[in-house]
């Protein structure tokens, strides 16, 4: 969780993540980086595709996070 949409990279090296819950503030979106390649969290409950799961840096950044699918 976070509670400001400023710019700001942290690091997760050497984290697996598998599942997700996002409450991203009006207009901020964080974005997973891993070696295979981006993923941006959507809004809610989601799931990060296997390929993406080995995690190394998230960023927090303007943007709009989509819903998470049911």
């Amino acid at each position: 969780m976070y509670d400001e949409c400023a710019p700001f990279i942290g690091s997760l090296l050497g984290r697996t993540v598998g599942s997700f819950t996002n409450a991203p503030l009006p207009g901020c979106q964080v974005v997973l980086h891993a070696l295979n390649g981006d993923f941006v969290l959507c809004a809610g409950r989601g799931v990060v595709p296997p390929a993406l799961r080995q995690v190394y840096l998230y960023s927090i950044r303007s943007g709009t996070s989509t819903a998470c699918p049911v």
